[in-house]
């Protein structure tokens, strides 16, 4: 509350700032960036809330300085990830998870990693957990955008999420909260949900084949 009594009383000019070209060298090929506005703000939530206004995909808020970047792009696009303290998160377990290469986005209200190292989807949660989180729960709309977006990018590859049908056949729950995911019904042999390439959930087995999974960190 005092972060944000803050920012009703705090006055900052907002402009177009700049467009960047750089090139994305694990994606061989070149990124933009349109770096919408920046103002001097008082913490991370004043960041958020400014940045939505700015109607920014990103945000980044430089504790050192107090300065607020909005950008146009997803994190992962950014040529700044390298300064993993001056990325704005949502709370601090997303904040202390940084050093692990976890990013937020702000449309969606997602602290994500993706992981690139195939494994089995058991091997895949432990992973998630040691870094503070768990395999990724897609339960919004534009959660699931955002990872659609992420395996168009990276071409036919399916991951790993998290959500089994464990307990009973066909109920999926995300394993982070025991919620139940009730848009998915399917039954079968295999407990373990994954997205495939072509953007849709499917179940897989758990430990029969490995591939690349998502963590993140619940914001709750």
């Amino acid at each position: 509350m005092f972060c944000l009594s803050i920012y009703l009383f705090t006055s900052f000019t907002a402009h177009v700032i700049s467009t960047t070209t750089y090139y994305l060298e694990e994606k061989g090929k070149i990124g933009i960036d349109h770096i919408l506005s920046r103002a001097t703000l008082s913490c991370t939530e004043d960041c958020i809330i400014f940045c939505k206004g700015e109607k920014a995909v990103t945000a980044n808020y430089d504790v050192t300085t107090g300065t607020c970047v909005c950008h146009s792009v997803l994190p992962e696009m950014l040529s700044l990830m390298s300064q993993a303290n001056t990325f704005m998160y949502a709370n601090q377990a997303c904040a202390a998870a940084a050093g692990f290469g976890y990013v937020y986005d702000i449309s969606s209200n997602f602290c994500y990693k993706i992981h690139t190292k195939k494994t089995i989807w058991m091997e895949a949660r432990e992973e998630c957990k040691k870094e503070g989180g768990d395999l990724a729960k897609l339960d919004t709309p534009e959660k699931r955008q955002l990872v659609r977006e992420i395996i168009k990018a990276d071409g036919a590859n399916e991951y790993f999420l998290g959500a089994t049908d464990m307990a009973e056949d066909g109920v999926w729950r995300w394993v982070v909260d025991d919620t139940v995911f009730p848009e998915y019904t399917k039954k079968g042999w295999s407990e373990c949900l994954e997205m495939q390439s072509d953007f849709r959930f499917d179940d897989t087995g758990c430990t029969h084949q490995d591939q690349k999974y998502i963590c993140d960190i619940s914001l709750l």
